[in-house]
């Protein structure tokens, strides 16, 4: 069965309530989580700040990671949808110099929750690309959604349609993708943002 999906003329519903948008701007504090030693390679890809870094655990890459008070010790893998605090990240190496910051786009967040209790991150590799008989679509977040039952599908948020308001809205796009076939979409749908962390 072909699924048609038309950008742009297509009629899109909104989820969730209208309630506003919380901004919280993170400020890393010290954990009581665990302390592992790693290191930072480069600035952080999945957001633009001058404290936040792409860092290595053995074979395990975590961004972003952001420098704390405590000297040569950054925290990482924190979630604060969760109030997960993380790790310490304790450097065997220094932290080398910092790529040259781009002014930090208009929407520069690292994670938001959806007001249908999905959290959404951004892809920091590749990001999914997917054709369709109307145009390319890029997901630049994935996302998390606890109510999907079927793990075959995957949830993303389309590249540049995070907008900012009292309630800001995006849209998030279900679709498939698997080894043997090409990605292929779903639906796509409006959504309400319940909270972003810059």
């Amino acid at each position: 069965m072909r699924h048609r999906i038309i950008i742009g003329i297509m009629s899109l519903m909104i989820t969730g309530t209208s309630l506003a948008t919380t901004v919280s701007n993170y400020h890393p504090t010290l954990t009581s989580g665990a302390t592992k030693k790693g290191e930072c390679f480069t600035s952080s890809v999945a957001v633009v700040r001058p404290d936040a870094w792409r860092c290595t655990v053995g074979n395990e890459i975590y961004d972003p990671c952001f420098t704390t008070p405590a000297k040569n010790k950054l925290v990482c893998d924190i979630d604060p949808s969760k109030s997960k605090e993380g790790f310490f990240l304790e450097l065997i190496k220094p932290l080398p110099a910092a790529t040259d910051l781009i002014a930090a786009p208009t929407i520069n967040v690292w994670m938001f929750k959806l007001m249908d209790g999905s959290t959404c991150t951004p892809f920091t590799g590749t990001m999914p690309i997917i054709e369709t008989n109307s145009g390319t679509l890029v997901l630049k977040y994935g996302c998390h959604d606890p109510n999907l039952k079927n793990p075959k599908i995957t949830v993303g948020i389309l590249d540049d349609s995070l907008k900012i308001g009292s309630t800001w809205q995006a849209k998030k796009a279900y679709f498939i993708i698997t080894e043997t076939q090409k990605p292929r979409i779903i639906k796509v749908e409006a959504v309400n943002v319940d909270t972003v962390w810059q």
